[in-house]
C-alpha cells in the first residue's frame, strides 16, 4: 500500500492537545481579566455610592443646622418666666444643641471607644421670624388676662406671645383670643382654662412661679414689647439607628436617621443615609468679643454664645472589600489647645474592630456658620 504523501497529513492528537490546552489559558486568562475589572468596576461603583450618598446625607445636616434658631429671637431676655400647665412645652430657645446617643438607637462606645453623637436644631414657625409686633399701650392689672396693644396684625389663637418688659424680664403666654384678631381689634387675650401657658392670676401668678419670686407690676407691662413666635417650634433631629426599618425592611447597618416634629404635628422619623457609623460636634463659642471663637462639645450653660459648628460624619461601605484592610484607629477631629474652650486639646477618633476593617471608610467634615444667632447677638 502507499503511503499518502506527508503534505496531506492532519494534526496529531498531540497538537490538537496542545493547540487546546493554549486556548484554554488563554480563555482562563481572559475570563480573569474580565473578573477582577469586573470586580473592580463594582467596587468602584460601591464607593461612589458610599461617597454621594453621604455627601448628599452631609449637605442636609448642613442645610438644616444652617437655620438654627430662626424665628427663636428671644429678644436679649436677662430672664424668661414661663410655666407649662398640664402639657408639655412646644417652645424652646435654645436653637441647637448635641447629645450623647445611647442604647437601643445606637451606641458604639464599648467597640469604638468613641460615644457618638445626635444633633437637635430648633426653628420658630412665626412669619415675623421672632421680631417684635406690638407692644402693650395700657398698663393692664398685672393679674389681667388681656393686653391692649397698638396692633394685632398676624397675631392667631394659640400663638406664643414673647412678652419683654422694660428691665429685660420676659414672659411666655399663648394667645386665645380674640376671634377678630387682625381686624382692627386692639386686644389680645390669654385666659387660662385649659391652655397650657397661662396660669390663672395672669403674669404677676406667673413671675411667683420663679426661684427666686418675681414681682411683675402693671407699670412693668405697660410699653412691654410684645413678640409673636408662632405656635411652637419645628425640631429636627439628626441621630444614628442599627435597628431600623429602611424601605420597608429591618436592616443592622448603621442608618442616618433624620426626627422631625412641629408645633401641631407627631414626631415622624426617616431613613437619610445608610452606612453612617458616626457623628460628631464640636461648637464655636464668642465667649471673647472680638477674639476668635473658642471651640469645644455642647454646654448648655454656654449656648447662649454659640455661633457656629464643626459636623464630623464618618461613612463607611456598603460590604466589605478582601483585599483591604483599615487601620486600627480613624482620627475624627484634632483641636490644638489654643483653639480649645477648655484650653487642653480635644480629639477623638473611631476605633475599627477587627470584624469590620474590611470596610473603607470616609470621614465628612464641614463648619457650618449660624448666622440667625450671629445677628441675634449683634447689638440693635
Amino acid at each position: 500500500m502507499t503511503r499518502p504523501p506527508s503534505e496531506y497529513r492532519g494534526f496529531t492528537l498531540v497538537e490538537l492537545l496542545v493547540v487546546m490546552a493554549i486556548s484554554l489559558i488563554a480563555m482562563v486568562a481572559i475570563y480573569g481579566i474580565f473578573i477582577s475589572s469586573s470586580n473592580q468596576s463594582r467596587r468602584t461603583q460601591q464607593i461612589t455610592d458610599m461617597w454621594q450618598q453621604a455627601q448628599a446625607a452631609m449637605n442636609m445636616v448642613t442645610d438644616t443646622t444652617r437655620q438654627a434658631g430662626y424665628g427663636l429671637d428671644s429678644g436679649g431676655c436677662s430672664q424668661t418666666l414661663a410655666t407649662v400647665n398640664g402639657g408639655n412645652s412646644t417652645i424652646n430657645f435654645v436653637p441647637i444643641q448635641a447629645a450623647t446617643q445611647s442604647a437601643p438607637q445606637y451606641d458604639p462606645t464599648a467597640a469604638h471607644t468613641v460615644s457618638t453623637q445626635s444633633l437637635t436644631v430648633r426653628l420658630g414657625t412665626s412669619d415675623y421670624s421672632g421680631f417684635s409686633t406690638t407692644s402693650i399701650t395700657q398698663a393692664p392689672a398685672n393679674t389681667a388676662a388681656n393686653f391692649t396693644v397698638d396692633n394685632t396684625s398676624g397675631f392667631a389663637v394659640n400663638d406664643i406671645l414673647l412678652i419683654k418688659m422694660a428691665d429685660g424680664i420676659c414672659a411666655i403666654a399663648q394667645v386665645t383670643g380674640p376671634n377678630n384678631l387682625g381686624n382692627g381689634a386692639n386686644t389680645v387675650v390669654h385666659n387660662s382654662g385649659n391652655n397650657s401657658y397661662n396660669l390663672p392670676g395672669g403674669i404677676a401668678a406667673l413671675g411667683l412661679t420663679a426661684t427666686p419670686p418675681v414681682t411683675v407690676t402693671a407699670q412693668d407691662l405697660a410699653g412691654a414689647s410684645l413678640y409673636d413666635m408662632g405656635q411652637g417650634n419645628n425640631t429636627y433631629t439628626f441621630s444614628i439607628s442599627n435597628n431600623t426599618s429602611v424601605g420597608g425592611t429591618t436592616t443592622t447597618t448603621p442608618t442616618l436617621m433624620l426626627t422631625t416634629q412641629s408645633a401641631t404635628s407627631a414626631a415622624q422619623t426617616h431613613a437619610i443615609a445608610t452606612g453612617i457609623v458616626d457623628l460628631q460636634f464640636l461648637f464655636g463659642y464668642a465667649l471673647n468679643p472680638g477674639q476668635p471663637l473658642q471651640y469645644g462639645p455642647w454646654d448648655a450653660t454656654q449656648a447662649s454664645f454659640i455661633r457656629s459648628v464643626r459636623i464630623y460624619m464618618l461613612a463607611r461601605s456598603p460590604v466589605q472589600f478582601r483585599d483591604y484592610h483599615a487601620p486600627a484607629s480613624i482620627p475624627l477631629y484634632n483641636l490644638p489647645s489654643a483653639q480649645s474652650v477648655t484650653g487642653s486639646a480635644l480629639s477623638a477618633a473611631y476605633a475599627v474592630t477587627a470584624a469590620d476593617q474590611g470596610y473603607r471608610y470616609q470621614l465628612f467634615q464641614n463648619e457650618v456658620p449660624l448666622l440667625n444667632l450671629v445677628w441675634a447677638a449683634s447689638p440693635s
